[in-house]
């Protein structure tokens, strides 16, 4: 990492990733575009190594700017797909053996 600020790389990191967005036209481009901006050789996991050699406070500041450049493209912060409700009388439905 350079001699940035964390909070500039982030910054900086975000809004790149926000173009390449924008610019998406397929499913399938989104999804290696995921993989750019997230994956392991990725600009903000090479940022994340880096956190090792800062001293702690500086770190604990750069972490945290690393994590909400990361959350927006995440897996994890996605909804979860609905669940269908479950009826609100009774045990739930079971198999019935035929003998």
């Amino acid at each position: 990492m350079s001699d940035e600020a964390p909070q500039d790389t982030a910054t900086r990191i975000t809004e790149a990733g926000r173009r390449a967005v924008a610019t998406t036209a397929t499913l399938a481009d989104l999804t290696a575009l995921e993989t750019t901006l997230l994956g392991k050789k990725s600009e903000l996991s090479l940022a994340r190594r880096a956190l090792g050699s800062m001293d702690p406070d500086r770190r604990k500041e750069a972490g945290a700017a690393f994590n909400a450049t990361a959350r927006p493209w995440s897996r994890r912060s996605r909804p979860a797909a609905p669940s269908w409700p479950r009826p609100s009388c009774g045990p739930p439905w079971t198999p019935r053996r035929w003998t």
